[in-house]
């Protein structure tokens, strides 16, 4: 952005109005980053500068029989964590609560 613009709005919006600036400009580039992942399964990590590419669909179309089985787990005998396709925690717990008094 020209030098000018940032001085007119410094003038006007001061200090924090350049703030609002950046972080507008920020979320604009994100977008814009996700926008081209999407559409061309090519991106760029905005935190490490690391280049992504999507390789194709996940393993698992839908984790029902896995949450099922931890689910029976969890209700007889301990608390269940599992490892989905090799990215994904899941954990269900029973909740014990307290007898009335």
């Amino acid at each position: 952005m020209p030098a000018v613009v940032l001085a007119e709005i410094r003038e006007k919006f001061g200090n924090e109005g350049i703030g609002q600036l950046k972080r507008v400009s920020r979320q604009v580039m994100r977008t814009d980053n996700y926008n081209n992942f999407v559409n061309s399964d090519t991106g760029r990590d905005p935190v490490t500068g690391t280049i992504l590419h999507l390789i194709g669909p996940a393993a698992m179309d839908n984790y029902d029989i896995s949450l099922a089985e931890m689910i029976s787990t969890a209700t007889t005998t301990a608390p269940s964590i599992s490892l989905i396709d090799g990215c994904l925690w899941l954990g269900v717990y029973r909740l014990v609560s307290e007898p009335d008094s």
